[in-house]
């Protein structure tokens, strides 16, 4: 590279392989050795699309009679290098070739020493890269210093060895080709990379080389190159070994000219890549396996609360994109603050190796949330110390377990109060102890009892037990269960018309639920309306109040549709036992005390007047010709005769002193 023969040797190389090729070929890119200036004829420079330095030869620091430290690092720097006469003309021809991305050559004088210029010859060219899509372009900048032929006429052809040592030792591949593809010229490293003889090489065409799916596109650029439409470029292409393998190569192309102008033959310059490949095929082979896992994996930087890496399925979960989701700060994702997390994240440093466990929720795009079981541990590196994060998305399995919870508090509250049932007498009592149990047991906010008035269709609160701040409301609770218009599609009404339970998972958008500014403000979401039915008939309401949307599934509406039935059993036995137990010492038709209380209370008279030292008497009355009254005016008739007969002596007597003992007798 320190002569001009170098020049097409490196044209197209990206920085990283050029600094290899400088350092592999016996300099150092940007390094300290010096050289006489006598050697330093040939100089490169890589710049970057903002003018920056990203690359020079060992060489230019000899040319330009300056230490490593004292090099200017971008073109405004150079340009105030330039003589003042010549400076206008170099700014116009970068801003100009940057403008139109064509290349340029021109000569102009540059300051070497307090009072010494020397003459330069400067040749710009854009370096293409296939992989680089951005739009930015870099230039190679090749300077020959021209002093000495422009003061003392053409240079002698001292350089060859030079230059044939360089294409010789060069770590890089050199190939010369002829503009149809023949191999013209090899060096040795180039023998080495394929493993072909240099004898055998001279007889193949590139396509004998280059893989099929890559042999289009060079092609394709070659033919740009010699159109003069193309720049210098650089692409990843395979190339087939003699034993049939393939290598991955980093080739750079550029095309030589003759003085006329004329192309005359390629340089390219092929750096091995295979084993970088190698890497990014395992990485992206890992990433790959990332992305289909079930777990969100994430990588963070606890210092910055900043996302380095996220798989697909945190994306697909979330409902971000991986750009989007970069951007966001995790404790956002979480659902925290940033004190809290950068707290957690203190905790899974301090545990090393164990790392943590935890159940948490976290947000969605949409807004929705979930539950997940994360796993973090830290890692260190030599930039210092990162957390990952595997997540793993719970949120069936915790709704499942909050509804075995549930289902668990519902059989509690039955066997609860199917004790009640067994051993509660009292109608009133039981309801009272239902909605105590309900509450305390089954977990519900609130829980009510309503008998209905069948005249008013009202259903009326009876008993009920809750939160202390909804107990006034619960005690006022009123609501119709009638079919006009306003209540027409209430759940209450659905009830009676269906029998059956009238249930709401998001009540306070359910245009049936009445009642939506109180259950908002006790944080009321599910409602569930249980009917009471005793002796075939709706005779009353239960209902249950939960803050949990979606509270009432399949299973526990079945669940509660057996704990009314068995309420409404127990209402209907125990309004039994106690319509046996009135029978059993009252007649039915008159209300008054049959034969057997009639005893039991003659006894008692008896006892009272042998105390009293009083007397007691005993009348019995018949009813005459009561067979008539049945036949001539029903015995519809005859009930009402027998009613009133009834009526009157428990007014004369007292309904105490007063029984029907047959039917037609009475004492």
């Amino acid at each position: 590279m320190e002569d001009i023969g170098a020049t097409a040797t490196i044209r197209g190389v990206s920085p990283q392989g050029w600094r290899k090729l400088a350092r592999d070929s016996g300099g150092a890119a940007n390094g300290p050795e010096k050289r006489p200036p006598s050697a330093a004829r040939v100089a490169h420079v890589v710049t970057g699309p903002g003018g920056e330095f990203l690359a020079w030869s060992d060489t230019l620091s000899a040319m330009i009679g300056r230490e490593t430290s004292a090099m200017p690092r971008t073109t405004r720097s150079w340009l105030e290098l330039a003589h003042p006469e010549d400076r206008r003309g170099l700014r116009r021809v970068a801003i100009e070739t940057a403008r139109t991305g064509k290349g340029a050559e021109l000569e102009y004088r540059l300051q070497r020493g307090p009072r010494d210029w020397l003459r330069l010859r400067h040749v710009m060219e854009p370096l293409v890269s296939e992989q680089d899509t951005s739009g930015a372009r870099r230039w190679l900048n090749t300077l020959q210093d021209v002093t000495e032929a422009t003061q003392a006429g053409p240079v002698l052809p001292a350089s060859a060895e030079q230059y044939r040592a360089t294409f010789e030792q060069a770590a890089v591949g050199i190939v010369h080709s002829s503009l149809e593809g023949e191999l013209q010229l090899v060096n040795r490293a180039f023998c080495l990379m394929t493993g072909y003889p240099r004898a055998e090489l001279a007889r193949l065409h590139i396509r004998d080389l280059t893989h099929p799916a890559d042999l289009e596109s060079s092609m394709e650029g070659r033919r740009k190159l010699i159109q003069g439409d193309g720049a210098p470029y650089e692409r990843e292409v395979r190339l087939r070994r003699k034993d049939g393998s393939y290598l991955w190569a980093l080739v750079a192309t550029s095309i030589v000219r003759a003085t006329t102008g004329r192309p005359t033959h390629f340089v390219t310059v092929l750096s091995d890549i295979s084993e970088r490949k190698r890497v990014e095929e395992e990485l992206n082979r890992f990433r790959a396996a990332m992305d289909v896992t079930v777990d969100s994996i994430f990588l963070s930087d606890p210092r910055t609360m900043r996302l380095l890496y996220v798989n697909d399925t945190a994306c697909r979960r979330l409902g971000y994109t991986r750009e989007q989701l970069l951007q966001k700060p995790p404790f956002e994702l979480l659902g925290k603050t940033r004190e809290q997390l950068g707290r957690e994240d203190e905790e899974v440093i301090a545990a090393a190796e164990r790392g943590t466990r935890t159940e948490t929720r976290y947000l969605r795009r949409d807004g929705s949330g979930g539950w997940t079981e994360l796993y973090r541990r830290a890692l260190s590196t030599e930039s210092g110390v990162l957390i990952v994060t595997i997540a793993r998305d719970i949120t069936e399995r915790r709704a499942q377990q909050e509804k075995i919870e549930r289902l668990n508090r519902v059989y509690a509250m039955l066997s609860g109060i199917n004790a009640a049932i067994v051993h509660i007498r009292d109608r009133d009592e039981l309801f009272r102890e239902c909605c105590r149990i309900a509450h305390e047991a089954g977990g519900f906010d609130a829980v009510s009892i309503h008998l209905i008035d069948p005249q008013k269709l009202i259903a009326e609160p009876l008993a009920w037990h809750g939160r202390q701040e909804m107990m006034e409301w619960l005690r006022q609770g009123r609501f119709s269960v009638g079919v006009e218009k306003s209540a027409a599609q209430s759940l209450p009404v659905e009830l009676i018309k269906t029998r059956r339970p009238a249930t709401t998972n998001d009540a306070l958008h359910d245009p049936r639920v009445q009642f939506k500014d109180a259950l908002a403000r006790f944080g009321i979401n599910s409602v569930a309306f249980l009917p009471l039915i005793v002796s075939d008939r709706v005779t009353g309401v239960m209902t249950m109040y939960s803050p949990l949307k979606g509270h009432f599934d399949e299973a526990e509406i079945r669940l509660l549709s057996g704990l009314a039935a068995d309420i409404s059993f127990a209402v209907e036995h125990l309004e039994k036992s106690e319509r046996a137990a009135y029978l059993a010492l009252y007649d039915e038709l008159t209300g008054l005390a049959n034969r057997q209380l009639l005893a039991e209370r003659l006894g008692q008279f008896i006892h009272v007047a042998r105390h009293a030292q009083a007397r007691l008497a005993l009348a019995l009355l018949d009813i005459e010709r009561l067979r008539s009254v049945n036949n001539s005016l029903g015995r519809r008739a005859g009930d009402a005769l027998l009613r009133q007969v009834g009526e009157r002596l428990a007014r004369a007597a007292g309904a105490t002193a007063t029984a029907r003992v047959a039917s037609n007798h009475f004492a």
